[in-house]
């Protein structure tokens, strides 16, 4: 895992082509740009289930979605417990 930190704009789609993986911890969500964006480029998006994330990320779309992902993250993701 790489933890990039603040990414410029032109560069957001190169970093998304290469991931595998988007993790959208949000605890507000509205319009879920970055999601949509992750997703048309390829990643398994893993996010909570707030304000517009259901709306757009539905499981027939390649989204998993959960509920604890922010109190219980090694359980929503599945990483084994140390």
């Amino acid at each position: 895992m790489t933890l990039l930190g603040n990414v410029q704009h032109c560069d957001v789609n190169g970093v998304l082509q290469r991931a595998q993986i988007f993790l959208n911890c949000s605890l507000t969500e509205s319009f879920c740009i970055a999601i949509l964006e992750a997703a048309c480029c390829g990643c398994l998006v893993v996010a909570t289930r707030v304000g517009g994330v259901p709306e757009v990320g539905q499981p027939r779309n390649g989204f998993k979605m959960s509920l604890d992902i922010i109190s219980k993250p090694r359980v929503s993701i599945g990483i084994p417990s140390a």
